[in-house]
């Protein structure tokens, strides 16, 4: 492909994919500035405009009281996952201490979230 071949314009599209793809073919023509601006936004749901991770953390006073720590500790993980290390911190401290005990009693998960708990430190 010829760097000076011309550029295809594709109809807008507030398709996430479709997003994506016009931001590649961008950075292939050597259109980087251009890229990043036309890259799809990944922390945001196109179908409700929202960040997902928030929009959950924000739903979770809606839960069983015994859930709210397990649910609060995977979005953790799901904003790790994303290197997304300040979000994580922010859902930590909201979450407080560490329980002692999920679901009523001694847990494996519990594990799980000393662990996670000792990941963000490391990385924060």
């Amino acid at each position: 492909m010829s760097g000076d071949s011309p550029r295809p314009v594709l109809p807008a599209s507030a398709d996430v994919f479709d997003r994506a793809l016009e931001s590649l073919m961008g950075f292939w023509a050597g259109d980087y500035e251009g890229a990043a601006a036309e890259g799809p936004a990944l922390n945001i749901d196109p179908s409700t405009g929202q960040d997902p991770i928030y929009a959950a953390m924000s739903d979770v006073e809606h839960l069983t009281p015994s859930f709210v720590d397990p649910i609060r500790a995977l979005l953790c993980e799901a904003a790790l996952a994303c290197a997304r290390v300040h979000d994580a911190v922010e859902f930590i401290e909201q979450a407080g201490p560490p329980p002692e005990e999920i679901f009523g009693g001694p847990h494996p998960f519990v594990t799980f979230v000393w662990v996670l708990r000792t990941r963000i430190a490391s990385a924060h």
